[in-house]
Parts: structure tokens; sequence; C-alpha cells
């Protein structure tokens, strides 16, 4: 049975010349400017393909986090103690990003012109 739906902008041969691009220094988005294809499109193909992403992150020199010492992005760098101790100021800094802050308040209705 066909498969239904827009085929693949990146065929196999593509990819290849993606991780070339990309092994060789070269940017992902120099890779896509090359084939002429956007740069989500190539992001897009190494979420979605499990084999090209780890190939992509190979040639751009990553590995997995297990290969990092089981360490995550958002907890290296950071010490337990600072990261659970904040001051007051953070903490209220953090509320505010947060878009947790009080109520606004309401503007009166417009004047009707008669």
């Amino acid at each position: 049975m066909a498969k239904i739906g827009r085929p693949p902008i990146l065929d196999k041969a593509m990819k290849r010349d993606i991780l070339a691009t990309v092994r060789e220094g070269q940017s992902v988005r120099l890779a896509a400017r090359q084939l002429g294809c956007d740069e989500g499109t190539i992001r897009y193909a190494a979420k979605n393909d499990a084999k090209f992403g780890e190939a992509l992150d190979r040639a751009r020199g990553r590995h997995s986090a297990t290969k990092r010492g089981g360490k995550s992005r958002q907890s290296r760098g950071r010490s337990p103690a600072k990261s659970s101790q904040r001051s007051g100021k953070s903490a209220a800094k953090s509320h505010k990003r947060s878009g947790k802050s009080a109520a606004k308040p309401r503007r009166p209705p417009a004047k009707s012109r008669r």
C-alpha cells in the first residue's frame, strides 16, 4: 500500500551530504543553504529519524547523556546546594518571569461619544 501524504524532502543522499558538511565543522544552517532547504527541515528530520539524529550529533561531536557521565544539560555546572538555595531576591525574579504575578488592574470602560 502506498504511503499517503507529502514525500520527505531529505533523501538518503541529502542526509549523507548534510552529515559530511557538519563533520567538516560547518553549521547545520550552512548545510541547509548548500542543499537549498530550510534549517528547520534538517532539525525536523533529525528529531523524527533517530538514526539520522544520532549521526548528526556524532558529526557535531556531541555524545549522548550516558557517555557524558549521566548528567543532563540542565544539571551540568550547577551544584545541588546552589540550585536549591535561592535568595529571596532571585526567587522573586523567577516568580515574575513565570507570569504568576498579581492580577493586573482593569482599564475602565471607554466613554461613548454622543
